[in-house]
């Protein structure tokens, strides 16, 4: 059994929910051996439990099997039992990607820009996972909308729910931090709920001790007539860092190796996620699961980098970029598959075909057995992950296409075979390589790092990431023939690509001015006891209908701070029939 942190032996039976972590029952054995019997040889068995594990800025190097000097046991042992993805594609940052996750959508297809969301009636995984008998459960992160009761995750297909709404809270009071708000919370509170209400109560203690405890309850309060879909997005590696007094249980490696304590620090931060994911492994194993349990881990981007000292630092070696650009270190993250449910002839291999997030929708269709059909670029790689083919069926990917929005100065990114076409300037800093130990005391920031109108000079990007995975040298000026013919290939897929881009709504809430929704935002939250909640609840559903309402009836643009939902309705249907 590898060790423990002490602080999460204290929590093993905190929850009460079932026997204490690392427990496992006497007939387990059978169990498992039953299992993998009624399954077919080299496949699934049928609608196995699955635990989709996201962690958050989760770095190529942030773990122990690509970086020596990260302490993730867990993670290691089950990549190494189970199929490591070596080439698994994400978004640069976090919304797109976990839109991409959840909707099977290409970004391009669907949500790359911020201020976009996720329209009410594109399908979610986790209404399929549901309608395909499946219980449903999230914990952790969201951010996938928040400012109305239909985009929760209990409106979207889960069963419960348990997390924060917005991109990022302090790791214990769970409080709006400065990098969320006036992006996606407008006023300060806590963002903290359970299935769409305050989750009183539970905020003021470290993210991993509730996210333990509400593990350990879905894992043994599960419907058992059911399989389970639980969708857990840790908290861990974003910014804030919670301070070395919360992390200090899981600095002990760190300080033991004598690592620089701005290291230390943030790599906690991951030993804490493997942590986690440890003990869901042996809850599973109480829980007689483990057998029937596909445990599918990803990160949603690269590391994040900037140098700044409060902050989480990511480690992208040997990569070359970070979270927010298009290369390798921005969108090319640590990726396995583990768990039981596994095929015994499929585990120990590492994998080097394309996967990209969206194809996780198409892959648990298959498993789930389900008929819904499945987003065009979405595509299945269960047969890929069983060793019932040899390839991938992903040749090529979409990195971002089109308007890919101002968080990445708008560039855009392809890959087909080995060739990587990068198309924009890249902002000072974000093409830069990290060492093993990064950061450290001597790390220092990249000059015009961060600063307005800092670009590269270099527009125009050809890598061949097969012979040159770090992106060392460009090709794009090369004369020779077959450069330029590659280099004409991937312009063509960009612009199929940019053609076929359908890309979602524009977030119609931003049409309010922000004093109004401000004043919402309080309300609901003053009226939650200091929890933040779907402020835009009850008022227009669309920017044309509140730009004609405050066009026609100057009064309804600003309204009291006091009139809530149900008023503004009345008063909005009174001043149409004035």
């Amino acid at each position: 059994m590898l060790k423990k942190a002490s602080s999460f032996r204290v929590l093993s039976s905190a929850s009460g929910q079932g026997p204490a972590m690392g427990t496992r029952s006497l007939l387990w054995r059978e169990h498992r051996d039953r299992q993998q019997a009624l399954a077919p040889q080299g496949w699934f068995p049928y609608q196995p439990h699955v635990v989709l594990w996201l962690t958050d800025d989760q770095g190529w190097a942030n773990v122990g099997y690509h970086n020596k000097h990260f302490y993730t046991p867990h993670m290691d042992k089950l990549a190494k039992e189970g199929v490591v993805l070596e080439r698994h594609y994400t978004f640069p940052w976090c919304a797109p990607s976990r839109a991409s996750l959840m909707t099977g959508r290409m970004p391009h297809r669907g949500f790359q820009e911020a201020g976009q969301r996720v329209p009410q009636d594109v399908r979610m995984l986790s209404q399929m996972m549901r309608d395909s008998g499946y219980s449903t459960h999230h914990i952790g992160k969201w951010h996938l909308g928040l400012t109305r009761s239909w985009q929760y995750p209990t409106s979207r297909g889960f069963d419960t729910s348990l997390g924060f709404m917005g991109g990022g809270v302090d790791y214990v009071s769970s409080r709006i931090t400065d990098h969320a708000l006036g992006d996606d919370w407008i006023c300060a509170g806590v963002d903290l709920q359970q299935n769409g209400g305050p989750a009183t109560g539970r905020n003021d203690v470290f993210s991993g001790t509730w996210m333990a405890a509400e593990i350990d309850r879905v894992v043994f309060n599960r419907t058992r007539s059911k399989p389970m879909f639980l969708y857990v997005a840790l908290q861990a590696m974003h910014s804030p860092t919670p301070g070395v007094e919360v992390l200090r249980p899981f600095m002990t490696h760190y300080t033991e190796q004598l690592e620089d304590p701005r290291f230390a620090e943030s790599a906690a931060l991951i030993s804490h996620a493997d942590e986690l994911l440890g003990r869901l492994t042996d809850s599973l194993w109480s829980a007689d699961m483990w057998g029937s349990t596909l445990v599918i881990h990803l990160s949603d981007n690269g590391g994040q980098v900037n140098w700044v000292q409060e902050e989480v630092q990511g480690n992208n070696w040997p990569l070359r970029g970070m979270k927010r650009s298009l290369f390798e270190g921005g969108v090319r993250v640590p990726a396995f598959v583990g768990g039981g449910a596994l095929p015994l002839s499929a585990r120990g291999r590492v994998l080097d075909g394309y996967v990209h997030l969206a194809d996780w929708f198409a892959t648990l269709k298959v498993l789930a057995g389900s008929t819904e059909d499945v987003p065009e670029g979405s595509l299945s790689i269960a047969s890929y992950i069983a060793g019932a083919v040899d390839k991938s069926p992903r040749e090529g990917v979409v990195l971002a296409a089109g308007n890919s929005g101002s968080t990445v100065n708008f560039v855009e990114a392809v890959i087909q075979g080995p060739w990587k076409l990068i198309n924009g300037s890249t902002p000072c800093g974000w093409d830069t390589y990290q060492g093993d130990h990064f950061p450290n005391q001597s790390s220092t920031a990249t000059p015009g790092f961060m600063q307005p109108g800092c670009n590269t000079m270099a527009t125009t990007l050809l890598f061949n990431i097969e012979t040159d995975p770090h992106e060392t040298i460009n090709l794009a000026d090369s004369p020779a023939d077959v450069h330029r013919q590659r280099l004409a290939e991937l312009f063509d897929l960009l612009s199929r690509a940019r053609s076929e881009a359908s890309p979602f709504e524009m977030d119609h809430d931003r049409a309010f001015d922000r004093q109004t929704r401000l004043g919402w935002c309080e309300m609901m939250r003053d009226d939650r006891g200091g929890f933040l909640g779907p402020y835009m609840e009850g008022r227009p559903a669309t920017r044309d209908a509140y730009e004609y309402e405050a066009a026609i009836h100057s009064q309804l643009r600003r309204l009291p701070m006091d009139t809530d939902a149900a008023d503004y309705a009345l008063r909005a249907a009174t001043a149409k029939g004035a």
